[in-house]
């Protein structure tokens, strides 16, 4: 059970069954498909997360409590995977850039770079790395949407996913 609260309706999100239960502003409850939720409600659903986050990585940029993001994306030319990935990474880079936070990607291509993608403990491609406080890690492995990834780069919980309530 995952459970998400946008200060006007709270919601949880079933993870066996893919049901997503609101709790809407003037009380009465609904129950979404999530395999099948229209797409307006779904982007009303992503933007309110998204919204969040650039919000929450503003006003860490904005008091010097954070760094610019600087991350690096490894690949292979024949990886499908990696393919997708990487034009979720662009969009990535524009929402951040667009929003004020600085956001620079590099991306390197596995193989050319196999001592440096064996140092960060990358074990399959895609793979996203970080840069924080002067050290390179590992964020994640894998294909992740636009809002899981700039969670993770903002190191902030991912808003579609929040336990416990507010």
């Amino acid at each position: 059970m995952n459970v998400m609260n946008d200060g006007q309706k709270a919601c949880v999100l079933d993870t066996n069954t893919n049901m997503l239960t609101c709790v809407e502003p003037d009380g009465s409850m609904m129950q979404y498909n999530m395999a099948a939720v229209p797409s307006s409600k779904s982007l009303e659903i992503k933007k309110s997360a998204l919204d969040e986050l650039i919000n929450r990585g503003k006003k860490c940029i904005d008091s010097g409590k954070c760094e610019p993001i600087k991350a690096t994306f490894f690949s292979l030319d024949s990886c499908g995977h990696c393919k997708s990935h990487s034009s979720i990474l662009n969009n990535v880079d524009n929402i951040l850039n667009n929003a004020g936070i600085p956001f620079e990607l590099t991306k390197k291509n596995a193989r050319e770079h196999i001592d440096e993608f064996k140092k960060i403990k990358c074990n399959g491609t895609p793979c996203v790395t970080v840069n924080r406080g002067g050290e390179e890690m590992k964020l994640y492995e894998g294909n992740k949407g636009e809002i899981g990834v700039i969670a993770d780069l903002l190191g902030l919980p991912n808003p579609l996913f929040k336990k416990g309530g507010k």
